[in-house]
């Protein structure tokens, strides 16, 4: 049967309510027609799904295009606006694809915005662009189900985790895009799978896609071996055609080749040495974190003890991201793919539901990050795009396979079918065109609802956090860092923005690499790295102090709180609190405390702060905010101290606001710091006694009763104190 006699019984065909999916199965001649069908007719069925998936595209794309970040923001996001300035490495496993497509689309627009708002919109492209595809795929499964793809699109594009990660660059959006592209592509051959060129290019994309995301592994094995079997049966896999098929799964991991390249040029920030074939394959595969797990961090659980956790969690996920809908959709195509009658694409729809069980189990099982944290959750929580994806397809097939059952339910009927757009949106008749506005209206909804959370076109946080470090330093200062917030938020700013290049900035994290000092030395002259690689005990290599050591009385040296692990500087180095920083000075040195005051008050923050209510712990403003209060908590705390020694009733004025800031914004404010507000609130009553600082102290100290322990010794004192104020205030 022909692609126009199919589409033309189903117009035609009153009283029977046909599946979008199923048309004239079950006789022989059908399924023999079919077998005959040429390779035009999948064509003209995937006519209309393109001229859609513009305006899918056009839509998703223009309200990604309104919320993006104007600059940098957390996580991986930095570092692919860094490569693509400095030409350099990006962490293991490289993602070469990501990085020269972020290479080449900077010197195509190179005046557009600032360098990480150009990435930033490439994103939303990529984003945009695989909503398209989700669409396209379902309309190539169910030809005019118009209604059921529109809402599978729109609910995968308008989803807050699918949003989040439109609005800038990382891997991602490019998976996504990929991973749909894949999955196009298979339903495309299947129907006509003597077509070469498509199954040549489903070869190519599979390469392709490792170039970005490993994961996508767990989707490619199921759809080439569905591939080749199908070849196989059939007659059609000669081995021509294989070594044709594998030629052009090569030619799509070549972007590989990029990495010793880049490595070659030895830029600024620049991970790894892929110089060699040793440094290339330890980088490709992940080594360094190592190659089956997701989280190298010391918190990290032992393989496979978060399986039934991640899985409990990601059902949670998709019960709401569908409305609880989810299932019935996925029982509907599993009956499709199970029943007895032949249809067109049981194959991919198959595929599919493999793939995304076996993605889910083994992602799950090889998934060793610790879930109890927010902030790691959310990382994890990335990784669910991959099965939100092929789910969204594999239920856009469900509600139109729903149609044969509830023919009357306006967003699951099929329309009749037509070669034309309007038609095969749901034909031109206005029950049909209600349908599709009934669509528009439910995305519409969703699409508001996710402005309002995830509009970031105001996000100067991350940008600002940096130039906080970089602005107060000294001239040809050494800036000691280590974090992702630290590392990166300085990092865009002098390798992208050009702003205090004279600062030369040693990453600790990455110095603790046999490769780092060969690979970046060359780019910091003026610093000295005294081994190999840094690790406070480890023989050949060197301490924090040991490079204090080295370049002490060269350039002033800025740095955080040593990491814990790191005791090299006790009794040795000072580090007096300057801004967000430390300033490295010798134990022995003495310190003129007034002249410190001035500078760290003129060193701290000023740039405005994320709001608590309007980021979850789960996001990295949230924990910007909370870092930026740490930093300026234990610099009031040192202040605190030192202003006593210097009985200076300024800097102790300076220490009360500076804490009750603190106090007020901290997303986690504990009994310490109202304590240490409240204790510098009676030092400043006792050098300069008014009734509101009396009150203001009574107060601090009131509530921290409310939220101390009651093993908490300082009780104690604070009761004391209160008891001899009480009188005075008339509270306690």
């Amino acid at each position: 049967m022909s692609q126009h006699d199919h589409m033309t019984e189903h117009a035609s065909s009153v009283t029977t309510h046909a599946s979008p999916i199923v048309s004239s199965v079950g006789t022989k001649d059908a399924g023999a027609s079919r077998a005959d069908m040429s390779s035009h007719a999948p064509e003209a069925a995937a006519g209309s799904p393109h001229d859609g998936a513009l305006l899918v595209f056009a839509g998703c794309f223009l309200l990604y295009f309104s919320t993006l970040y104007p600059t940098i923001t957390g996580g991986d996001n930095p570092e692919f606006s860094i490569v693509s300035c400095t030409g350099g490495v990006a962490h293991p496993p490289g993602y070469p694809l990501l990085s020269m497509l972020t290479k080449i689309w900077a010197s195509v627009f190179p005046t557009l915005g600032s360098i990480a708002w150009r990435m930033n919109l490439l994103n939303a492209v990529f984003a945009a662009a695989a909503a398209a595809l989700v669409y396209a795929t379902v309309l190539i499964v169910c030809p005019g189900a118009t209604a059921s793809a529109m809402l599978a699109a729109g609910n995968f594009a308008f989803s807050p985790l699918t949003w989040q990660y439109a609005t800038h660059i990382e891997v991602f959006a490019l998976n996504n895009l990929l991973t749909t592209a894949l999955l196009y592509c298979l339903v495309r051959w299947e129907v006509s799978p003597s077509s070469e060129s498509r199954s040549l290019m489903g070869a190519f994309l599979a390469g392709l896609g490792l170039c970005n995301q490993h994961t996508l592994v767990f989707y490619t094995v199921p759809v080439v071996v569905f591939v080749l079997a199908k070849l196989g049966l059939s007659g059609g896999l000669s081995a021509l055609r294989l070594m044709r098929l594998a030629g052009m799964f090569v030619l799509g991991v070549l972007p590989y080749g990029y990495l010793p390249y880049a490595s070659s040029k030895r830029s600024e920030f620049s991970w790894g040495d892929q110089m060699t074939w040793q440094g290339f394959l330890v980088h490709v595969l992940r080594k360094e974190y190592g190659t089956f797990r997701l989280f190298s961090g010391k918190e990290r659980t032992s393989t496979g003890s978060m399986l039934l956790e991640g899985l409990l969690q990601y059902g949670q996920h998709f019960l709401q991201l569908t409305w609880y809908l989810g299932p019935l959709l996925l029982i509907a195509v599993v009956g499709l793919v199970m029943g007895g009658v032949s249809v067109p694409h049981r194959g991919s729809l198959g595929v599919m539901l493999m793939s995304v069980v076996l993605y889910l189990v083994t992602f799950h099982i090889l998934a060793n990050i610790p879930l109890d944290q927010p902030l790691f959750m959310a990382v994890q929580k990335r990784f669910w795009l991959q099965a939100d994806l092929i789910l969204h397809i594999l239920m856009g097939v469900g509600l139109a396979q729903l149609a044969h059952y509830v023919p009357r339910m306006p967003l699951m009927s099929r329309p009749p079918a037509s070669e034309s757009f309007a038609a095969a949106a749901g034909g031109t008749d206005g029950s049909s065109m209600a349908r599709v506005g009934l669509s528009v209206a439910l995305l519409s909804a969703l699409a508001l609802e996710g402005f309002s959370q995830q509009d970031q076109s105001a996000n100067w946080y991350m940008w600002h956090y940096g130039r906080a470090h970089l602005e107060p330093l000294e001239p040809h200062a050494l800036l000691v860092v280590w974090g992702d917030l630290q590392q990166f938020s300085v990092r865009y700013l002098r390798e992208c923005e050009g702003f205090r290049r004279d600062v030369a900035v040693v990453d600790l994290a990455l110095a603790s690499y046999g490769w780092y000092s060969s690979n970046q030395a060359a780019n910091i002259p003026r610093v000295v790295l005294p081994g190999v690689a840094y690790h406070p005990r480890a023989p050949n290599k060197f301490s924090l102090a040991d490079l204090f050591d080295a370049n002490y009385g060269q350039m002033p040296i800025y740095t955080f709180t040593p990491p814990d692990n790191d005791i090299s500087c006790q009794g040795r180095y000072n580090f007096l609190p300057m801004g967000l920083l430390k300033r490295v000075r010798r134990a022995s040195e003495p310190v003129r405390i007034g002249d410190w005051l001035d500078l760290h008050q003129a060193a701290l923050p000023t740039f405005p702060l994320p709001s608590v209510h309007a980021y979850s712990p789960s996001t990295w403003e949230y924990r910007l905010l909370g870092e930026v209060l740490d930093n300026c908590y234990a610099a009031a705390r040192f202040a605190l101290l030192e202003g006593q020694k210097a009985g200076s009733k300024e800097g102790l004025e300076s220490t009360v606001l500076l804490l009750e800031k603190v106090v007020e914004l901290h997303p986690a404010a504990s009994a310490d710091h109202l304590f240490d507000l409240g204790y510098a609130q009676q030092e400043l009553f006792q050098k300069s006694p008014t009734m509101d600082r009396l009150q203001h102290m009574v107060d601090s100290f009131g509530k921290f009763m409310r939220m101390a322990s009651p093993r908490d010794d300082r009780r104690h004192q604070v009761t004391t104190v209160l008891n001899h104020y009480s009188t005075a205030t008339g509270s306690r």
